[in-house]
């Protein structure tokens, strides 16, 4: 790092007195930005710490008892962030629509038996919804399965969905940046979200955008961000 006072010693983290903590903002009780509040059983921790035997049952020790301490900050399966900021899906102005309805695209049973797998669970976290009678939605892109090394995995196409979306220039970081930065640096530290396209919500009306159509299911809807929005990437 090249500005030091923005770093924080290991020594200090892993301390015999441990470190200070901020208080909680009473408005993020769930465990902010989860929505999530757990106590941790420190026989049995619910994460825990995977560290190579080279550093020794001390250290492990003294780092599984920092995640112990911050267990709020897990989740146990796919969370939601509660910043209160919902993504948009802005279309671009006078785009014609009357394309986004398609049909269904064939699915073998093989097809059918392994994207219930997907959907149901999806469904029951709220990830996925029937679109409500009475909210007809103009918008059905066709869903399909991928097969890769023998797992599945559910495709919703929105080629034409992302023709129409207003792009968000928002640029990402440069890998060679990146790097650049982790020059002399010894330990690395690696962070994950799970899903974490699905933990972003999408702004209410603009979820008919979303809208995906299986020859079996109906018409159904995301309720969360997808990685086949263009634009969830900048946005994420």
């Amino acid at each position: 790092m090249t500005d030091n006072s923005t770093a924080i010693a290991l020594s200090d983290l892993l301390s015999p007195e441990g470190f200070d903590e901020d208080p909680i903002d009473p408005k993020h009780l769930d465990g902010y930005p989860f929505y999530v509040l757990q106590a941790c059983d420190e026989d049995e921790p619910s994460v825990k710490a995977d560290i190579s035997d080279h550093w020794g049952a001390d250290y492990r020790a003294k780092i599984q008892k920092v995640i112990n301490d911050c267990i709020y900050l897990f989740c146990p399966g796919i969370g939601k962030f509660n910043d209160g900021i919902e993504m948009p899906i802005p279309f671009k102005d006078g785009v014609d629509i009357s394309d986004l309805n398609q049909r269904p695209y064939n699915m073998s049973r093989r097809d059918k038996v392994a994207m219930d797998a997907i959907l149901n669970p999806l469904a029951e976290a709220g990830i996925v919804e029937k679109v409500p009678l009475g909210e007809p939605s103009p918008s059905a892109a066709p869903a399909f399965m991928v097969w890769r090394n023998g797992k599945p995995r559910m495709v919703i196409d929105l080629r034409r969905v992302n023709t129409k979306l207003l792009m968000d220039a928002y640029p990402l970081p440069r890998e060679d940046d990146i790097l650049g930065h982790l020059q002399g640096s010894v330990i690395f530290t690696i962070m994950d979200v799970t899903k974490g396209f699905f933990q972003q919500d999408i702004l209410a009306e603009d979820s008919w955008k979303t809208s995906f159509v299986t020859p079996y299911c109906g018409h159904e809807r995301l309720t969360v961000s997808s990685m086949g929005l263009a634009t969830s990437l900048a946005f994420f």
